[in-house]
């Protein structure tokens, strides 16, 4: 991985710790929050559950069902009722792995899709950390690209969440060094000039710089991925 040294260790330290950990990852869409997780911690995830974009709270349970149905590798599928009987699902699931000085690993990405007004996720996820987690070896991560919300809703939780974060990344994108290494860690070679070129068009996030082919020109990159009918970011701004 190409830079992230500061947040490969702040993830680091909250696996080794010995106390449960609530790791809250900010930045924006595209920038890397799910690769950085998933890099660092690789076959260690115990639990894994990603938002549905636009999913109703049926949709998003059915999400967590079927996501605990993957963890358990187990073939029937159990739907809950509402986030407090998802979580003593989870709560249970967690239990049943053993192994009490094993730190486990659960990560939520995309948390304010999941989280939508009147879903009372916040109420179970609540329940599950302070009634749970707080009393076990459990580090939990959390992830989301709505910025505002997660320091509002998460961050400066008022209620059952207050103080429990205890690490805090927020990712930003590539640095202009950072941009470099990263084109030569795909042995693709820019002068100065090109890469000032590329970093102004699509700043730094990896995301893009990942569109980037060997061989053209930054204008020729440009003018491929950003300006060309099938270009694949001519409608970045329209999605996001």
């Amino acid at each position: 991985m190409v830079g992230r040294q500061t947040e490969i260790e702040i993830l680091k330290k909250g696996f080794e710790s010995s106390k449960p950990e609530l790791i809250v990852v900010l930045g924006r869409r595209r920038v890397g929050k799910t690769y950085l997780v998933r890099t660092v911690f690789e076959e260690k995830i115990d639990f894994e559950i990603v938002g549905l974009k636009d999913g109703s709270k049926e949709q998003q349970l059915r999400n967590f069902g079927y996501s605990l149905k993957s963890a358990k590798k187990s073939d029937s599928l159990t739907v809950a009722i509402d986030w407090l009987e998802a979580f003593y699902q989870l709560t249970e699931y967690l239990e049943s792995l053993g192994e009490p000085d094993r730190k486990k690993v659960v990560f939520i990405d995309e948390l304010p899709w999941i989280a939508t007004a009147k879903s009372d996720f916040l109420t179970g996820f609540g329940y599950f950390w302070n009634s749970y987690v707080s009393k076990k070896n459990i580090l939990v991560i959390i992830c989301g690209s709505a910025t505002a919300w997660m320091i509002n809703k998460i961050i400066n939780n008022k209620g059952s969440l207050h103080n429990r974060m205890t690490r805090r990344i927020h990712l930003f994108p590539f640095t202009l060094t950072e941009t470099e290494a990263y084109f030569q860690s795909r042995n693709i070679t820019f002068d100065r000039y090109q890469l000032l070129l590329l970093y102004l068009a699509m700043g730094g996030i990896p995301h893009y710089l990942d569109m980037v082919e060997r061989g053209k020109s930054a204008v020729q990159n440009i003018d491929d991925i950003c300006f060309h009918p099938q270009g694949l970011l001519r409608t970045e701004f329209d999605n996001l």
